[in-house]
């Protein structure tokens, strides 16, 4: 923990806790005013992400500005619902990602790709959130 074993208060380090799983916490106190201890444990359960789908792309190849792409997910479970589907690219010359769609409820998104540098290939990035923001 960031706040050490003998604090009021528990703080963990971000994504310290794994994805989905389930821990037992417990907890002991000491009264030093009255020489006497008691303890509480509880079990704690964390956000899974959404599992199980696919994501394509509609044509797999194409030209920039010119092919329009149909990006598609489906087969995404979670308990947490509604999913959002955000979609990105990466250009290998610039080493950057674009957004193209920030998490909309609808699984597919047509678009038409922005030209990357001569010779370039654009690589297509699916993220999936449940409406707790956990993402794959």
């Amino acid at each position: 923990s960031l706040t050490g074993a003998n604090r009021e208060y528990l703080v963990l380090s971000p994504y310290a806790l794994l994805s989905g799983a389930e821990y037992l916490v417990q907890v002991t106190a000491t009264s030093k005013i009255l020489r006497t201890t008691g303890t509480a444990e509880f079990t704690l359960v964390t956000n899974g992400a959404p599992a199980l789908g696919s994501c394509i792309s509609a044509p797999e190849t194409g030209q920039a500005l010119k092919t329009e792409f149909r990006l598609k997910c489906r087969g995404w479970v979670d308990e947490d619902t509604p999913l959002k589907y955000s979609y990105s690219s990466y250009n290998n010359a610039s080493k950057e990602w674009s957004l193209i769609s920030y998490a909309q409820p609808k699984a597919f998104k047509d678009t038409l790709l922005a030209a990357p540098s001569n010779g370039t290939t654009l690589l297509i990035r699916a993220t999936i959130y449940d409406a707790l923001d956990a993402t794959t």
